[in-house]
């Protein structure tokens, strides 16, 4: 038994529907998981926002972070891919000390909030 399967399922009507698929997995999982983890750590205006993790759940976490008014949003990831990634397609900077970050963009020391996204082990 699959709970709310009753009204949370969607059809495909057409093969053309498929060829949706990324995009709507995105709208339907990965945004909504990143905008809940926002609106649960109580996110909100003057917010120094930190995520762990630069996937595309941490993307969408940082998007909401801005979305919900947050100062500034740092992310960070042990894969430096990501890092680099998440650079590019949301301008966040790529310093890899976590104090000097939030000394060089944030007149804090440390972050009001910590979104931890992923499953690896994390330092702070």
């Amino acid at each position: 038994m699959v709970p709310y399967a009753d009204f949370n399922l969607l059809r495909f009507p057409d093969k053309e529907w498929m060829e949706k698929i990324r995009d709507l997995t995105s709208l339907s999982d990965i945004l909504p998981t990143g905008f809940h983890g926002a609106v649960t750590a109580k996110v909100g205006v003057g917010s120094t926002v930190y995520v762990a993790g630069a996937g595309p759940v941490g993307l969408a976490a940082a998007a909401s972070a801005h979305i919900l008014g947050a100062a500034a949003v740092l992310i960070g990831d042990m894969n430096q891919e990501r890092l680099a990634h998440a650079t590019r397609v949301a301008g966040l900077t790529d310093q890899p000390d976590l104090s000097h970050r939030l000394r060089a963009e944030t007149t804090c020391r440390a972050p009001t909030v910590l979104l931890p996204i992923g499953s690896g082990a994390i330092s702070l």
